[in-house]
């Protein structure tokens, strides 16, 4: 579809439903600089950020167009590579529309496998049973037996750049793999509205460290501060940018989020690029918002990491079947 149907669309289909060791500490406390955060190397080579969205009934198909949409996975992934997946489908998400869909995780293992992938692991440890959600798991066994997941340890790291925090604890793996791939649902979330690239970064840090990130500005018996929220998020995200970001936007939250039960919307559509504001940008629009309205995209826009401005990109759309 051109890109003036697909605004129309997504700002339709958010009203249209079918039926987180070491304490972090706050900005200012911790003033010692560090190396500066190293962004992923296929984001720096990109001069205006690209988009890859593919509509269609096939989850699995979707999300290898779209790669294939941004030059292909090996672009992304050398032969011998450790690969790290970050996918927002821990044991706890259980309903449908509240995970990253089981075809899309597999759609991405299988090409990160087929570009040479040494190893794959799972950044977040997964829901035990993600790969009988679907019935590709059974044709993937082979690969899907070679996946592991890691629970820790936790480093902690320096955010000499954040506005909120100036360190988190973060899973050691993460700075271990050569190629980080992200894989988020674009749903609503409670705490910051919309729960994205940006907002998975957390699958990465300590229970305590995300504990702070709800609390970390207000009494300790006050549940939420989302201001703080918005903007720890996005200060985490400033420590190690994922190299490729494939979003789930074919059934997702439009409340009640991040576990439902709420109602969900449908766009049947894959996302995929190097810039998680512009990704999350695009899905705010799926939840009928102005990524401007949204703290945590501003915030991250901010600090540099991506640009909230969707018709500014190149929006290479697809649609199959």
């Amino acid at each position: 579809m051109q890109r003036r149907t697909f605004l129309k669309t997504t700002a339709a289909l958010g009203a249209a439903t079918i039926a987180s060791e070491t304490l972090l500490s706050r900005a200012g406390a911790a003033d010692a600089p560090t190396a500066a955060p190293v962004p992923g190397p296929a984001a720096a080579t990109m001069s205006r950020p690209v988009v890859a969205s593919v509509q269609g009934p096939d989850a699995y198909a979707s999300a290898v167009k779209a790669v294939e949409l941004l030059g292909g996975m090996g672009r992304f992934v050398n032969p011998g590579a450790t690969v790290g997946l970050l996918v927002n489908a821990p044991g706890w998400l259980k309903r449908p529309a509240t995970y990253a869909r089981t075809e899309v995780v597999l759609a991405v293992a299988k090409m990160a496998a087929d570009a040479g992938a040494k190893k794959i692991v799972f950044l977040l440890k997964i829901a035990p049973d993600i790969w009988t959600r679907s019935p590709l798991g059974e044709q993937h066994k082979d690969l899907t037996a070679t996946i592991t997941d890691v629970d820790g340890p936790f480093i902690t790291k320096e955010i000499p750049q954040g506005t909120a925090i100036r360190k988190a604890d973060m899973v050691q793996a993460l700075f271990e793999c050569d190629v980080v791939i992200n894989v988020p649902i674009l749903k609503h979330h409670g705490g910051t509205t919309l729960s994205g690239c940006l907002k998975n970064v957390m699958g990465t840090c300590s229970r305590a460290t995300n504990k702070f990130f709800h609390s970390g500005s207000v009494a300790p018996e006050a549940k939420e501060d989302r201001d703080f929220l918005a903007q720890a998020i996005a200060d985490a995200n400033l420590v190690r940018r994922a190299d490729l970001y494939v979003a789930d936007a074919t059934e997702f939250l439009l409340n009640n989020g991040p576990a439902g039960p709420g109602e969900v919307g449908r766009a049947d559509t894959v996302f995929a690029g190097t810039d998680p504001v512009l990704i999350d940008s695009f899905g705010a629009q799926l939840h009928n918002r102005k990524p401007a309205d949204i703290a945590l995209l501003r915030a991250a826009a901010a600090h540099g990491i991506g640009s909230m401005d969707t018709a500014a990109c190149e929006l290479r759309e697809v649609k199959l079947g």
